[in-house]
């Protein structure tokens, strides 16, 4: 490792939790090795995580509505009137 910090040296650098770190360690989007209980980072490694959005993603567009059915009781066929009767 070229220059090595902390997990908490790397929450400060990025303005973020140690334990928010720990996850992206977890989640692989950040490389890190662990030297007995402690892990390290490339500082170099921080530019991968460093550009990103605040906030939850935004939800996929919602679909159009269903057209809604009608309520209610169904209404009876007409019966064909008798010629004969």
């Amino acid at each position: 490792m070229n220059d090595p910090i902390t997990v908490a040296q790397a929450a400060v650098l990025l303005d973020i939790s140690a334990m928010r770190v720990r996850q992206l360690i977890q989640t692989g989007r950040l490389s890190a090795s662990k030297m007995g209980p402690i892990w390290l980072v490339e500082r170099m490694d921080l530019a991968a995580v460093r550009v990103r959005k605040v906030g939850r993603p935004a939800k996929p567009a919602a679909p159009d509505p269903k057209p809604t059915k009608k309520r209610g009781k169904p209404k009876r066929a007409a019966r064909p009137t008798d010629p004969d009767a």
